[in-house]
């Protein structure tokens, strides 16, 4: 039995890709997502959005359990506790002048 070569530049359409997508769309824009999944595939690097948008989007965050105002808050201290502003700053566009007054109100 053969199988039909899969092209290495496209992405898995899964069940949880799809949903992963759709949850990653809602939270962080259409376009940052499809700018993040374009230069992923220009640079033949789809495995890796493949897998962030399956399980960190598709799973964790499509779980039941936490609202998603409290599953966005979650970053939040991690960030902090690594000291990434970048990432911070990600999770909350636009509101970098809260971020260095100590206030979280991205949400």
């Amino acid at each position: 039995m053969t199988q039909a070569k899969q092209d290495p530049a496209a992405y898995a359409p899964t069940p949880a890709f799809e949903a992963g997508r759709q949850v990653r769309s809602e939270v962080m824009g259409e376009q940052y997502v499809q700018r993040a999944l374009d230069a992923a595939q220009q640079q033949g690097d789809v495995g890796l959005q493949q897998l962030v948008t399956e399980f960190a989007w598709g799973t964790v965050w499509t779980r039941d359990g936490l609202d998603r105002k409290q599953r966005s808050l979650v970053p939040i201290p991690i960030a902090a506790a690594l000291a990434r502003r970048r990432s911070r700053g990600s999770r909350c566009p636009g509101r970098r002048r809260s971020i260095r007054r100590g206030s979280w109100q991205c949400l």
